[in-house]
């Protein structure tokens, strides 16, 4: 893994198949180890696979644990926590809603 930047936690992982639970592990110890998650963040996921999978869930709590890193896992599905949802929430319309109407 690759970070760009010592301020910033952007890093990058080439590969050519898809992330596996272990893949996720793995980035979230890189992750812990340089600093980049600390005590008092919080980590946000959904319930896929490959952030709380069977094999590595109880070694993901147990880390961000240890790191004083919040986890807060979303509900299976959760539109009203992801802002984008709203551009497809009025069927048959052609003008998609702002924020603010969806909140009235």
């Amino acid at each position: 893994m690759t970070t760009l930047s010592s301020s910033v936690p952007v890093v990058i992982d080439m590969r050519e198949n898809s992330n596996t639970q272990f893949d996720f592990l793995a980035f979230l110890t890189y992750l812990v180890e340089h600093n980049h998650l600390t005590a008092g963040d919080y980590l946000v996921c959904d319930k896929a696979t490959v952030h709380v999978g069977s094999s590595t869930s109880d070694l993901v709590f147990e880390l961000l644990a240890s790191a004083g890193v919040t986890l807060v896992v979303l509900p299976a599905y959760s539109p009203e926590l992801n802002p984008c949802e709203l551009v497809f929430a009025t069927p048959g319309t052609s003008k998609p809603i702002s924020f603010l109407e969806w909140l009235c």
